[in-house]
């Protein structure tokens, strides 16, 4: 996974899963007994994994390190512990079906493509990477995306990277470097489609959108001073004055200023003078769209004055300064915005990351937004850009994604990184351009076939000025979403149970001889 890209090594990690499988299957050949250690086996290939791949998020726990830095060490931990309970469910139910030779593949591509899946939608989701990740390091090979989805490619990339261990004696038959060969030449066909489709020729950009996206590179730790409000909002102001290049046009030719989620450390919507010093600055032609703290009493409130529910939002704000558009997020942070089981958990002390009481509220209006003179967009807000199938509401197909995120909680770690990659998916998925604005980075602008055109470095201060990409045609994943996964699916288990059937003896003609 990003920053690394080391994708090649699965090619020794997956077969390295196959056969600690097959020795603790071999251990209890009665297909019930299998599970356990099967199941026991998954969990630790997970646990690792994702250990090594969310070990990150420890640094959100020190921003403010003497209120939660003890917490850090449970975070990095259980968190990985309890998402390995998915690989373990899909090794354990691939053990049940296990048989030698490239059949076992299969069977485990089929599980570990469903635990995937339940990993990203169950109590919320969390799919940060996915196997299918593995098959998108590559450009070229990532086009395969917008076919079935990144969830679709685990199926593939089980297949593909655990191919090498059928070349090995034990377990195989003789010809089952056969299936060896075809996993090479399914990966050297994915390879050439991808790259064809790169070739494609880019239309012209949307014609009359300039945008500027503007990354402060705004400390998190800073965020928590109040007396540091003055200071963050003047200095994300002069930045969206100045060009690329660092000269001063006061928006002169920018259509849609954006900058990233939480970029200031007040309500701004709810500040007069802030909106009418952002009115000023966009001098009566330009848009923003910005990130925001927005709140509102508390309709199940009974209290005087009702309590305050606060949302993570995105506006649109007028050339005159004025909010004519507002989405709030829907798919919150667990522990990050708000804290589960709070009543129970709240008890021994412990609260979210962002200290919000209560936490943040879950909105619940449209995905789209329209706004005069932008093209409508869908607003994707943090960790909301990693959820595959989840970015573009059912028939409010929009141009273009767009991604304002706070990855300042994880400083220089592999987390922004890998967050921008999962991000450039969605755009391939869908066949749209993506915007993304971070705070401190990694800000950039993608086309629809998921090329970064351009983009800032983590832990820079800077703009980027871009016409809009246009958006491709609706890909087969944005028509059909995870209905060619299932069929993916229901196609092995078909074959897989021929299979089994067929050297049960089942299909024999001839009962003297031996059909296996």
């Amino acid at each position: 996974m990003p920053p690394f890209g080391l994708w090649q090594i699965l090619f020794l990690t997956m077969p390295g899963l196959v056969l600690l499988l097959d020795t603790a299957i071999d251990q209890a050949p009665a297909p019930t007994r299998r599970v356990r250690p099967a199941a026991l086996v998954g969990w630790w290939f997970g646990f690792g994994y994702l250990l090594f791949g969310l070990y990150w998020i420890g640094g959100a726990f020190l921003v403010q390190a003497e209120k939660f830095a003890l917490l850090m060490p449970f975070a990095i931990t259980l968190l990985p512990a309890y998402l390995a309970a998915y690989y373990a469910m899909a090794a354990g139910a691939a053990a049940l079906l296990w048989r030698p030779g490239a059949q076992r593949l299969l069977v485990l591509a089929i599980t570990m493509t469903i635990g995937e899946w339940l990993r990203g939608h169950w109590f919320t989701g969390f799919p940060w990477n996915a196997i299918g990740y593995g098959l998108t390091m590559n450009e070229a090979l990532a086009q395969s995306a917008s076919l079935v989805g990144v969830t679709g490619l685990t199926f593939w990339a089980v297949l593909i990277f655990a191919s090498p261990v059928l070349l090995l004696a034990r377990a195989s038959p003789p010809r089952a470097w056969i299936g060896t060969l075809c996993a090479g030449l399914l990966l050297m066909a994915a390879y050439g489609w991808g790259s064809w489709r790169l070739t494609a020729a880019r239309e012209p950009p949307v014609a009359g959108v300039t945008l500027r996206l503007v990354q402060p590179n705004t400390p998190e730790t800073d965020k928590f001073q109040p007396a540091s409000q003055r200071r963050i909002f003047d200095r994300i102001k002069d930045l969206s004055l100045h060009n690329a290049a660092g000269e001063i046009d006061n928006l002169a030719n920018t259509t849609v200023l954006i900058w990233p989620e939480e970029p200031l450390n007040f309500l701004m919507l709810q500040s007069p003078e802030a909106l009418a010093e952002i009115g000023a600055m966009l001098g009566g032609h330009t848009t923003l769209i910005s990130g925001a703290i927005r709140s509102e009493p508390d309709p199940a409130s009974h209290e005087t004055p009702p309590r305050q529910r606060f949302f993570n939002s995105l506006a649109v704000i007028d050339p005159n300064g004025q909010p004519i558009a507002v989405y709030d997020k829907i798919h919150l942070v667990p522990w990050g915005e708000y804290l589960p089981y709070e009543n129970i958990l709240g008890w021994f002390g412990l609260e979210n990351l962002t200290r919000t009481a209560g936490g943040m509220a879950s909105g619940t209006n449209p995905r789209r937004l329209t706004a005069p003179g932008i093209p409508s967009f869908s607003p994707l807000i943090c960790y909301e850009a990693i959820f595959p199938g989840d970015t573009v509401e059912p028939g409010a197909r929009p141009a273009w994604l767009l991604n304002v995120t706070n990855d300042a909680w994880f400083g220089e770690q592999t987390g922004p990184y890998q967050h921008m990659h999962q991000s450039v998916l969605r755009a391939i998925e869908e066949g749209l351009p993506l915007v993304r604005v971070a705070i401190t980075g990694i800000s950039a602008v993608v086309d629809a076939y998921g090329t970064v055109q351009q983009r800032l470095p983590l832990v820079t201060a800077g703009v980027i000025d871009s016409p809009l990409p246009i958006a491709l045609p609706p890909t087969p994943y944005a028509r059909y979403g995870d209905l060619l996964m299932l069929l993916q699916i229901v196609a092995g288990l078909v074959f897989v149970g021929l299979r089994w059937m067929q050297q049960a003896g089942i299909f024999c003609r001839d009962v003297k001889r031996d059909c296996r």
